[in-house]
């Protein structure tokens, strides 16, 4: 009550990993829904599943971010997971299956470019929209000195 109390139009629902909480996260895209609240909601992709992805449709969820930071040819070497290339693109067909006509959630890949992947990007943002992600934001590592990177 006190986001309408306090006029909030949007907000990102994020922390570790969200989905562990599922429960009470779609509660809070249903208010927010009902409240007029614009959500969004970053993820990895690891966590979701065809019940999970039917009830962020279910409860309003605006816009939906999957990390996308690797194609095929890269492997395993960004996020450490086998097959995520394989993983965000099921997601998104999935997340289009079951929004249906809706245009909501809106799916946003979001490609964080490090020294693993900037050869890789227009592949990324390419295979994005391929995929039917709706949009492809691009970042940066901001946070690490050059050399890092």
């Amino acid at each position: 009550e006190v986001l309408v109390e306090k006029n909030i139009k949007n907000i990102e629902l994020f922390g570790g990993d969200a989905l562990l909480r599922k429960d009470l996260l779609l509660k809070m895209i249903k208010f927010c829904t009902d409240n007029g609240i614009g959500t969004f909601f970053p993820t990895n992709s690891s966590s979701l599943t065809e019940e999970t992805i039917q009830g962020l449709v279910d409860a309003g969820l605006g816009t939906i971010y999957l990390s996308l930071d690797e194609v095929p040819d890269i492997g395993e070497s960004i996020r450490g997971v086998k097959r995520h290339f394989e993983r965000v693109t099921k997601n998104i067909a999935l997340i289009k299956k079951l929004r249906g006509n809706s245009q909501r959630p809106r799916i946003s890949c979001i490609t964080t470019v490090s020294s693993l992947n900037y050869q890789y990007l227009e592949e990324l943002v390419k295979g994005s929209v391929d995929i039917g992600a709706d949009n492809n934001m691009i970042r940066g590592i901001s946070e690490f000195t050059n050399e890092a990177v």
